[in-house]
């Protein structure tokens, strides 16, 4: 199970459907609705055997916290893939969206202001940092938690 981390507008869904969706059941708060449906895609995605991507803000341990347990019980590793969070980077790219995708630039500064680092204790498996690359791509490195 892959579990995406970082504020809004920070490249999370634009690399699940660059590097996951083919692979992975996508399980996606936007898409879904509400976190009981998150969840209840999770559980169905690793009840059916499959490998799942959390996409999702989950910038805090306590939300962050159900998902990591639902795929270690079931057997699974996770793995985290936080994505740099720089407010005014967000907003910027936030700006160039349109309809539903976009959000209030308020919400990008609550959820940085929430904002809790991954630790490999949370139950990670293996944590990566990844940040856009100015060219549509990703740069995706191994997590150093003094660093970050």
């Amino acid at each position: 199970m892959v579990l995406l981390m970082g504020i809004p507008a920070t490249g999370k869904s634009t690399f699940v459907g660059t590097f996951l969706c083919s692979t992975h059941a996508h399980v996606s708060l936007d898409l879904l609705g509400t976190r009981r449906r998150e969840f209840d895609a999770l559980q169905a995605a690793l009840a059916d055997g499959g490998s799942a991507a959390v996409d999702d803000t989950n910038v805090t341990e306590a939300v962050r916290r159900p998902f990591i347990q639902a795929a270690k019980t079931a057997g699974y590793e996770v793995v985290g893939i936080f994505f740099r969070s720089v407010i005014r980077e967000a907003v910027e790219r936030n700006e160039r969206r349109t309809g539903k995708a976009k959000v209030p630039r308020t919400a990008i500064a609550n959820f940085s202001n929430r904002l809790e680092m991954p630790r490999l204790e949370e139950g990670f498996s293996s944590l990566w940092f990844a940040q856009t690359d100015g060219c549509g791509g990703f740069l995706v490195t191994p997590w150093k938690e003094a660093e970050q």
